[in-house]
């Protein structure tokens, strides 16, 4: 799913406007990424089968001694795979535009932006940096020698990263607002499709506008008798609603990221971000469910009666664009600390696309 979001959000409208500001485009990103994996995986099996074929004339020999020049040949091969992999596994920007024939200068954009060297610094301030969570590794999946030749690690380049890097690089330009919009808009349209897709049904309403009562409005004023719905009702919208025959699925997704500061643990902005994404998803979300739950239906913007009379069972699911980790699965924790409020709600899912 992540590299479905990665493709929407850098596709459409602004797709071009993206490129020119990132210095590459989505296709290029992935070209080079299964490029670096293909040069690792090539030379890997190339000493692999240096050693291999070493190996199998020392058997058929007879295990008696080699020439010089093979055995020096199986040793290369053997130092290359398991002591020093390091020149093995290395590769430039020259030989990944070679193989996807991507400029040399873009190829370097996306290295530089997913790498990190070897800077000198206070091996203590290190240690407190990377407890503190801002360790260079959270994102970046290459190590640079500072002349052209960079390693992988363990993960692709851009493994649970690739949308936050991208928006750090927009987040002080004038496309990061038209960008935002995209990505509300996506978040909504991806969250729909891969509900419809787990639950085989396609969603009764989808973007839809309702009257929700005002404040200090009491719920039960909104029923199908109300006849001053302006008065006492404010527009809202709803991202989705899934009629399954008497059960009601109530959807909210937020496409908000959580801020650096939270993920490294700072309390304060962890509570406000949560907050701003689950605590308001859910709260959108019940604010649905209780119409449902209690007037047995609820007043459309065209000022049409929606009947959900036949609804005996009503859920509610938040969506958020960010992984949750175990948040995802620490519901009752988020209802302790108010930032799930679920008063009279039947019950809550939390899910990330």
């Amino acid at each position: 799913m992540t590299n479905s979001t990665n493709s929407s959000l850098m596709q459409g409208p602004i797709k071009e406007e993206l490129a020119s500001v990132l210095g590459f485009n989505y296709a290029q990103f992935v070209g080079i990424r299964e490029s670096i994996r293909e040069v690792y995986l090539d030379n890997l099996q190339m000493c692999l089968s240096e050693l291999g074929e070493v190996t199998e004339d020392w058997e058929v020999g007879g295990r008696s001694n080699q020439r010089p020049d093979e055995i020096e040949r199986g040793r290369k091969a053997a130092t290359d795979v398991f002591i020093y992999p390091g020149s093995r596994a290395a590769f430039t920007a020259e030989e990944l535009a070679e193989r996807t024939g991507t400029e040399v200068s873009v190829v370097a954009t996306v290295l530089d932006l997913f790498s990190t060297n070897f800077a000198t610094c206070d091996p203590v301030d290190s240690v407190r940096h990377f407890l503190d969570g801002e360790g260079p590794f959270f994102r970046a999946s290459l190590i640079s020698d500072g002349a052209g030749n960079f390693v992988t690690l363990s993960m692709p380049i851009g493994t649970d990263c690739f949308r936050h890097i991208v928006e750090g690089a927009l987040k002080e330009t004038p496309m990061w607002a038209r960008y935002d919009r995209q990505r509300t808009r996506i978040s909504e349209t991806l969250s729909v499709e891969y509900l419809e897709t787990i639950l085989q049904t396609k969603a009764t309403k989808t973007g839809f506008k309702y009257y929700a009562p005002k404040k200090n409005i009491p719920v039960a004023r909104l029923t199908s008798a109300a006849t001053d719905i302006t008065s006492i009702g404010k527009e809202v919208e709803a991202d989705a609603l899934f009629l399954i025959e008497d059960v009601a699925i109530c959807v909210e997704v937020k496409g908000r990221s959580i801020s650096d500061g939270a993920k490294r643990g700072h309390v304060g902005r962890l509570s406000t971000d949560l907050e701003r994404t689950i605590g308001e998803a859910t709260l959108q979300a019940h604010r649905l469910e209780a119409l449902i739950e209690q007037n047995q239906g609820l007043w459309q913007a065209d000022r049409t009666w929606l009947s959900l009379d036949h609804v005996r069972e009503i859920r509610s699911i938040a969506v958020c664009l960010d992984d949750m980790g175990p948040l995802a699965t620490a519901l009752d924790e988020l209802i302790r600390s108010d930032i799930i409020g679920m008063q009279n709600s039947h019950g809550s899912s939390l899910c990330t696309i």
